[in-house]
Order: structure tokens, then C-alpha cells, then sequence
């Protein structure tokens, strides 16, 4: 099933009937979002819930909920939900990525974790922030080469993102570089400064839904939630 077919793709449903429950799944989801935003996480769950208990396949849902019970610290909770999505789509790359990350920093099972960071990477070779989380696994397991590799280019396409900055300066410490890793750490800390004079804290990307470009395929379904960075080594 594609992941736009979890909202869409039932069969035996009259056009009246897929229509209007389509309508109603956007409703819900733009709910549960706009509790998000306003920090009511529990009526954003409860809304999230609510469209999983009517079709258990709406992929977006299952991502919202991993997300939140992440930044509940129910990472049980979260990486079932991501496990889920991928068990609905198999290549689905923002579920990948994100239980790899869940795994990784949950001192998971770092082999498991880097399969998971591998299979997102397939999908979206391109995206920065697959590169992050796939580097950093590569860095907890001393790997330090192929964690500065990859780590580099995540920090060269989002230079202004503090907890990537923070990751390729410590990647390069371990890997020898000092000047490198004194460079990356500081362009961190003024990057963290930066979000500190605006009010906002650094963010851990995660991916929803659809292509890094992204967290887009239903509205507005948001690439960025406030999450989680550490500032001793990963």
C-alpha cells in the first residue's frame, strides 16, 4: 500500500462514502496538529488515536504519534508507532530515519538502528538530515571516517542547524581533526545562540511524512518538531 493510499485506498467504499471519511480524517489530523501547536500533546493524541481507531493504515498518524510520545519520553510508545508505519510501507524513509534515531539515542541495538538509517538513506539519498541521524550511528559504533563523510555533508547543506554543526565537530575531534572540530563546534554554538535571541530551543528534524522537502503530503504536515539535542558527545 502507498502512503497516500492509507487516507485514500479503500475499496468497497462508494465515492460519497470515501469522500466524506476522507474529510473527516483531515479534520481530525488538523486538529490534532493545531492541539500540537499549542502544546495540549494529550487532545493532539487523543485526535491521532481517533483516526487510527477508524483505519488503522493512515501512515501520517502513526508518524504524529511517534513524534509526540517521543517528546513525552514514552519511546516505547514511539517506536511502535514507527514500527508500524513501516510495516505498512516497508521503504517509507521518515519512519526509517526516525527509529533509527529512536534506537540510537535509547541505546538500542545500534545494528538494528544503522539497518533502519540504511533503508532511509536508499530512499532519500539526498536528504540531510538521513545523513545526520546515518553518521551519528556510524559515530557511536567508532566508525569516525565514515561518520565525518557523511556528517560533512549534512553540515555543508544545512549550516545554520546547531545540532548538526554539533555532530560533524565532534565526529571530526574523534577523527583527528582538530581545527575542523574547533570550527564546527563554534559555527554550533553561534547557530544555538542564534535560536536562543528568537526564543526557540535547537531542534531534532523529524521526518512525517512524504519527501525531505517535506514533511509534506497532507497539510500541513510539518517538517520540523520541536524535539531533542544533548550537548555531551552525541
Amino acid at each position: 500500500m502507498k502512503a497516500n493510499d492509507a487516507v485514500t485506498g479503500r475499496s468497497g467504499l462508494q465515492e460519497g462514502d470515501r469522500a466524506s471519511d476522507n474529510s473527516l480524517f483531515a479534520a481530525y489530523m488538523s486538529l490534532g496538529q493545531l492541539y500540537y501547536q499549542a502544546g495540549k500533546t494529550d487532545q493532539a493524541v487523543k485526535e491521532y488515536e481517533t483516526v487510527l481507531a477508524k483505519d488503522s493504515t493512515v501512515i501520517p498518524a502513526h508518524m504524529l504519534l511517534g513524534i509526540i510520545h517521543d517528546l513525552k519520553k514514552e519511546h516505547d510508545k514511539a517506536q511502535a508507532h514507527h514500527k508500524q508505519a513501516l510495516k505498512l510501507n516497508p521503504k517509507f524513509a521518515p519512519a526509517a530515519n526516525n527509529l533509527a534515531w529512536l534506537m540510537a539515542e535509547q541505546d538500542g541495538n545500534l545494528d538494528v538502528a544503522l539497518s533502519y538509517a540504511q533503508t532511509a538513506r536508499e530512499q532519500q539519498p539526498n536528504d540531510p538530515h538521513i545523513a545526520d541521524t546515518l553518521g551519528s550511528i556510524y559515530y557511536k559504533k567508532n566508525a569516525y571516517l565514515l561518520a565525518v563523510t557523511l556528517l560533512k555533508e549534512a553540515a555543508d547543506k544545512l549550516p545554520k542547524d546547531p545540532v548538526v554543526q554539533f555532530h560533524y565537530g565532534m565526529a571530526q575531534y574523534k577523527n583527528g581533526n582538530s581545527a575542523g572540530a574547533k570550527k564546527a563546534l563554534q559555527t554550533s554554538l553561534n547557530a544555538q545562540q542564534r535560536l536562543l535571541r528568537i526564543r526557540r530551543s535547537p531542534e531534532r528534524r523529524w521526518l512525517v511524512y512524504g519527501g525531505r522537502s517535506h514533511k509534506k503530503g497532507f497539510t500541513p504536515v510539518v517538517r520540523s518538531l520541536e524535539g531533542h539535542s544533548t550537548a555531551s558527545d552525541f
